[in-house]
């Protein structure tokens, strides 16, 4: 059985509901083509992580099993 590979681009949009508050809601975009993930993260002024300092719109793969037939 093999798997599937699809790779796709994740942002993680971070969001601060009330500027008073110390909190924050972290929310993942999922793009299929980079040049959009990086379109919409330069947009936003997040290309890096605000918290993390990591660059956003990295390759992530993901696998994919097929169903077993029984």
């Amino acid at each position: 059985m093999t798997p599937s590979v699809v790779i796709t681009f994740h942002l993680f949009l971070i969001l601060l509901p009330d500027i008073e508050k110390e909190e924050y809601t972290v929310h993942r975009l999922q793009f299929e083509k980079q040049d959009v993930c990086l379109h919409f993260a330069k947009a936003l002024d997040q290309v890096r992580d605000p918290i993390a300092r990591k660059k956003q719109c990295r390759p992530i793969k993901n696998y994919t099993y097929p169903e077993e037939n029984k």
